[in-house]
C-alpha cells in the first residue's frame, strides 16, 4: 500500500510540474496567463467538489476496492485525452541525462515518506531511519553529480535567486497551513457523520475554493497586479484560519462550513497567485525546473503540514480508534484541536504572507534573477 501511495503521489506531483511548465512556455505573459493560471488552480477544488461524494456513495453500496479500481481506470484514460488535446512539438527536444532528477525525485520522496512514517509510526523507527536514509545517500549521490565537469540535467540556478527562495517558502507554507482535511475529520467525529455525510457539508468549502482560485484571484491579478493580489489573499488566508478559535464541542456545524469555506476561498486563491509569482520569476528555457522546485516544495509543506496541523486532532482520532467498543472520542478535545489548528495554521499562513511579501519588494526594487523582468 505504501510503495503504491508513494507511486501514485510521485505521478501526481509529475503531471503539476508538466502542467506548469506548459503554461509558463504557452502563455508567459498578458491576461491570458491569468486566466490560464487561475484556471489551473481552480481544478483541485472543483475535482473534488465531486469525488468524495462519489467516494462516500460508492462506499455505501459497494466494497471499497471499487474506488482505487475506478481511480485506476481513470489514470489509465489520462494519456489518451492528453495525446489528443495537447499538441506536439515541431521538433523534439533532446533529452539530457537522467540520473541527477532521478536521485532528486528519490530523494524528495524518501524525505516526505521519512516525515510521514515519522508521524505516523516513530521518528526512530526501522521504517523512518530506512527511508531517511534513502533520503540522504540520493542527495549525496545528487550532489556528487552536480558538482562534477560533466554537465547535468539538473540545475541549481533557481534557487540562488533570494526572490525564487522566499517565494518557493510561501508555496510550502500555503501547503502547510491548509486544515481542510482536519476539518472533514471533525465533521465525522464532533457530529457523527459518515462519510457521505461530511463530504456533502465540504461541498460549500470546495466550491469557495473555486471561486477564490478562478474569480476572486483573478479579479484581484488584473485589477492590482499579482504583488497586491497574493498579499490581500495571504492576508484574508491568515485572518479566515482565526475563525477556527470560536469553535467548540457544542457550536453548531454551520460555524465549521462558514469557517471552512472561508479559509478555503483565501487558502487556493493564495497558492493560485503564488504559483503564477513563482512561475513568472522563472529564467529563460527554466520554467521546468521551477516547476519542479515548486512541486517539491509544495510536497515538503503538506507533509510537514500533516505533522504539525495533524498532531492535535491525530492524537484524539488515534485514541478513540484504540478505545473499547462503545465509546466515541472527546468532543472537547477535537473542540481544542481544531482551535490549535486555527492559531497554528494562521501563524503559518502569516509567515507566508512575509516571505511572499519581501519576494514582491525583491521583484519590484529590481533585484531578480538574470533573465526575467522585474
Amino acid at each position: 500500500v505504501s510503495l503504491g501511495l508513494l507511486l501514485t503521489g510521485a505521478a501526481a506531483t509529475a503531471m503539476q510540474i508538466v502542467a506548469l511548465g506548459l503554461l509558463q512556455k504557452s502563455i508567459p505573459e498578458g491576461r491570458a496567463r491569468v486566466s490560464a493560471f487561475t484556471s489551473y488552480g481552480m481544478m483541485f477544488p472543483a475535482v473534488y467538489l465531486a469525488v468524495p461524494v462519489l467516494t462516500g456513495c460508492l462506499v455505501g453500496v459497494a466494497p471499497w476496492r471499487i474506488v482505487p479500481a475506478l481511480w485506476a481506470i481513470i489514470g489509465l484514460a489520462l494519456p489518451v485525452v492528453t495525446l489528443r488535446l495537447i499538441d506536439r512539438p515541431g521538433e523534439a527536444s533532446r533529452v539530457g541525462e537522467l540520473w541527477t532528477p532521478i536521485l532528486a525525485g528519490v530523494a524528495l520522496a524518501g524525505a516526505v515518506q521519512a516525515i510521514n512514517s515519522g508521524n505516523d509510526n516513530s521518528w526512530t523507527s526501522p521504517q523512518t531511519l530506512a527511508w531517511t536514509l534513502v533520503a540522504l545517500i540520493s542527495i549525496g549521490a545528487c550532489a556528487l553529480l552536480v558538482k562534477s565537469s560533466r554537465r547535468t540535467s539538473l540545475s541549481l540556478t533557481p534557487l540562488r535567486s533570494p526572490m525564487m527562495l522566499l517565494l518557493l517558502a510561501g508555496v510550502a507554507l500555503v501547503a502547510m497551513a491548509n486544515t481542510l482535511t482536519y476539518v472533514m475529520i471533525g465533521l465525522e467525529y464532533l457530529y457523527g457523520m459518515s462519510v457521505l455525510g461530511a463530504a456533502l457539508y465540504l461541498v460549500p468549502a470546495q466550491a469557495a475554493a473555486v471561486v477564490g482560485s478562478k474569480v476572486v484571484a483573478s479579479w484581484l491579478m488584473r485589477r492590482s497586479g499579482t504583488a497586491r493580489a497574493g498579499q490581500v489573499m495571504l492576508a484574508g488566508f491568515t485572518l479566515s484560519l482565526l475563525t477556527l478559535v470560536v469553535m467548540s464541542e457544542s457550536a453548531p456545524v454551520a460555524l465549521l462550513v462558514v469557517s471552512s469555506s472561508l479559509f478555503s476561498l483565501f487558502g487556493f486563491g493564495s497558492i493560485t497567485i503564488v504559483n503564477a509569482a513563482v512561475m513568472a520569476g522563472s529564467q529563460t528555457g527554466q520554467s521546468g525546473m521551477v516547476s519542479a522546485y515548486r512541486g517539491a516544495a509544495s510536497s515538503l509543506g503538506t507533509s510537514l503540514g500533516v505533522v504539525i496541523l495533524g498532531a492535535a486532532i491525530s492524537t484524539v482520532v488515534l485514541d478513540f480508534s484504540t478505545a473499547a467498543d462503545g465509546q466515541t472520542p472527546d468532543p472537547a478535545a477535537l473542540a481544542d484541536g481544531l482551535q490549535t489548528n486555527g492559531v497554528v495554521g494562521a501563524i503559518i499562513a502569516a509567515i507566508a504572507w512575509i516571505a511572499f511579501t519581501l519576494a514582491a519588494r525583491r521583484r519590484a526594487s529590481g533585484r531578480t534573477p538574470t533573465g526575467t523582468n522585474a
